[in-house]
């Protein structure tokens, strides 16, 4: 059984603004400016990766490997740190804070401290991980910004400039079925006997 209330007030919902989508036209030279390098980046560090860890686990045995794998650990973690500034730049905000392991004590054990510490191989993998995304992501980018870029300038141009259509029939492009009186109609395959 359902009561009616005659004179009880409607309760709406309370109005929620819904915030609007954060990428607009102002974000795109920033992602640009993070997608377009990525590539170039990303293959540098993965073969500078898996060369370095390759090489110094084969020479791992003969002491010449760990000064080699300690090297490409190190190269990992400036790749890592220039990936976190390019996130940086183009999200333009803080990312949390990445710890490594600090050791003290002599040469050797600061090596083995750097080879033990498992943010320095997350940042090697991350290289390795890295380039199949990033090409995905570049080329998708370098076909994606030519159409977009062209449309946009064509768009801002429209009526600026007089139609360059040809009206005359007396030149055709290669590969067009219209034949022009100058062309000769004979197959190409008789030029190849």
């Amino acid at each position: 059984m359902t009561t009616n209330l005659p004179n009880a007030p409607v309760r709406s919902a309370p109005a929620y603004d819904a915030p609007g989508p954060r990428a607009s036209w102002k974000q795109v030279p920033r992602d640009l400016a993070y997608l377009l390098p990525g590539f170039p980046i990303a293959l540098a560090a993965f073969v500078l990766v898996v060369v370095g860890v390759s090489l110094g686990f084969g020479l791992a045995l003969l002491t010449v490997g760990v000064p080699i794998l300690v090297a490409t650990l190190a190269a990992a973690r400036g790749f890592a740190a220039l990936e976190r500034a390019r996130v940086r730049a183009c999200e333009q905000r803080p990312l949390a804070p990445t710890y490594y392991r600090t050791v003290t004590g002599s040469f050797l054990q600061r090596t083995i401290g750097m080879v033990r510490d498992p943010q320095c191989w997350r940042d090697a993998l991350h290289a390795v991980v890295a380039l199949p995304v990033n090409v995905f992501t570049w080329g998708i980018t370098i076909a994606w910004v030519p159409p977009v870029s062209a449309e946009r300038s064509a768009s801002s141009t429209r009526g600026l400039f007089p139609s360059t259509r040809r009206t005359s029939s007396s030149s055709t492009w290669p590969g067009s079925t219209r034949t022009s009186s100058t062309r000769s109609s004979t197959p190409s395959s008789a030029f190849c006997s």
